[in-house]
């Protein structure tokens, strides 16, 4: 059985495809600790 998409529950890296996000997590941090506005979108 191969990896599919996961939008449900906790992502398992052997079974699920995974994005790493670190970096746009550290900008939104620091956009949240200046009091920026910021908007995140989901399209399911």
């Amino acid at each position: 059985m191969g990896r599919s998409f996961n939008v449900n529950a906790d992502c398992k890296p052997k079974l699920h495809y995974m994005v790493n996000i670190e970096s746009k997590l550290e900008k939104i941090k620091g956009m949240i600790d200046k009091n920026e506005y910021f908007e995140i979108n989901l399209f399911m």
